[in-house]
């Protein structure tokens, strides 16, 4: 008798949409139909000591007249823990997006403006935290990011974080204080 939990949840979603401004542009508005397929699936598998989540899909959108902004997004992620004591658990995570910049920065940033572009983006990270009492633990992350344009005008660049984490349960166990300087570095 295995004490693993493993499920898989396979899915997809289809749907059409009218855009009325495929560019995101104040003049010269040009409208279109939009068919988006998104297949996804999760695999997550959890112990009494190690839990792993999953996820991968891809959304492939097309235009009925403007096929320059057909494209297929594909975000994957791997997040990981493991409780190596009754008060120590390391983590870990793994991500990569192949994405176009249009409808991601508009998401990330609120602006729009630089023209269709694939994006690629990957990213790495680590932890470990110490439970000091039944109330409060301790811990360190670190994560780094790499991201490339296709298009020459934007900048490359990699992103690494580094953060220390102080965390205080209040006697209704439910509100947390926290205390979490933390570092980052763009290259």
């Amino acid at each position: 008798a295995l004490a693993d939990d493993i499920s898989f949840s396979p899915s997809i979603a289809v749907r059409a949409e009218y855009d009325d401004n495929v560019y995101y542009t104040r003049a010269f508005k040009i409208s279109d139909y939009l068919t988006r397929i998104k297949p996804a699936f999760t695999l997550d598998w959890k112990t009494e000591l190690l839990d792993i989540r999953s996820s991968f899909d891809v959304d492939i959108q097309r235009y009925a007249d403007e096929k320059d902004m057909d494209r297929e997004d594909q975000p994957y992620n791997l997040d990981g823990s493991y409780q190596v004591t009754e008060r120590m658990a390391v983590t870990g995570n793994a991500s990569y997006a192949k994405d176009t910049t249009l409808e991601s920065e508009l998401a990330e940033t609120g602006l729009t403006g630089n023209p269709l572009q694939d994006r690629q983006r990957y990213t790495g990270g680590m932890g470990f935290s110490y439970g000091l009492s039944e109330v409060s633990d301790i811990g360190v992350n670190y994560n780094h990011t790499k991201t490339d344009y296709d298009w020459e005008g934007n900048v490359d660049y990699d992103m690494d974080s580094l953060s220390l984490s102080f965390n205080s349960r209040f006697n209704n166990q439910l509100d947390v204080f926290t205390v979490q300087p933390h570092f980052y570095h763009y290259d």
